[in-house]
């Protein structure tokens, strides 16, 4: 059976255009304000949806969506709170819906257990960054059970591994603009390009760029080489800072971006 993520990804490819995947961390402001942000984005031409389940110690990520995670902690937000905001989404939307998880979490809240409250929640893909690839099998095995996919994060000094890594990947390919922690970047590494070409010979599935893309000017440069993109630390830097409308502004020229003759 076809992924809601899978066929997301077929129908865009279908009419000549790009994904775009933002990302928002689950309850900022607010759980209410984090579903309405999180409708507006589709209505705005997001077709997935990437939501961070806040964390205490977020390795991957920049200082921005550090920031982001600490202040849903704070405020109180868990692991079913962002279950039940993924619930509220489908209730009103079929947009794909990608957990950005620690493996912490997962393994906390049981592995089962979450992967069935997953499914039941609508989730269609969880992306894990700090899972090694060798010990993902339980993981997997889950997961393929309900079914949800398991999004797999590439990177450019991946090379040799990409075959490895791969393994057992669904939905997309995570690509990671550049070594380091998520955040917003003046500059994309010159060996992208190439980066993505090794990524296309190791497997079909579709890549999104990530880490880092925080303008239209790094779309337009990026977006020949991919099959989608994802905007991060750019956009909750405008939620925590700036408010709805500006995030809308902001995700709206994206989209315009990728879709630029």
């Amino acid at each position: 059976m076809q992924s809601r993520i899978a066929y997301k990804f077929s129908e865009i490819t279908r009419v000549g255009k790009k994904a775009l995947i933002p990302y928002i961390t689950a309850g900022l402001p607010s759980l209410d304000e984090s579903l309405e942000l999180a409708l507006r984005l589709e209505d705005a031409g997001a077709d997935i949806l990437e939501i961070g389940v806040p964390f205490s110690d977020p390795v991957a990520d920049g200082p921005i969506i550090q920031r982001a995670s600490e202040m849903a902690l704070k405020s109180g937000i868990n692991t079913d709170h962002v279950l039940e905001l993924s619930a509220r989404i489908r209730k009103k939307s079929s947009v794909p819906i990608v957990f950005m998880v620690y493996y912490n979490c997962v393994f906390r809240y049981g592995i089962e257990k979450f992967s069935n409250a997953c499914a039941d929640a609508g989730v269609d893909g969880l992306i894990v960054p700090d899972l090694p690839f060798e010990e993902s099998q339980q993981l997997l095995d889950n997961l393929l059970h309900n079914p949800i996919d398991l999004v797999r994060l590439a990177t450019p000094s991946s090379k040799d591994r990409l075959n490895r890594i791969l393994k057992g990947a669904a939905g997309f390919v995570y690509c990671v603009s550049t070594l380091g922690v998520t955040g917003e970047r003046k500059y994309i590494d010159d060996g992208l390009s190439e980066f993505l070409n090794d990524v296309a010979k190791a497997t079909v599935l579709p890549r999104a760029v990530g880490f880092g893309i925080s303008s239209r000017e790094q779309v337009l440069k990026v977006r020949e080489n991919c099959e989608g993109v994802i905007i991060g630390s750019a956009l909750m830097r405008r939620v925590m800072d700036s408010g709805l409308y500006e995030c809308i502004s902001f995700i709206s020229g994206i989209r315009d971006a990728l879709d630029v003759d």
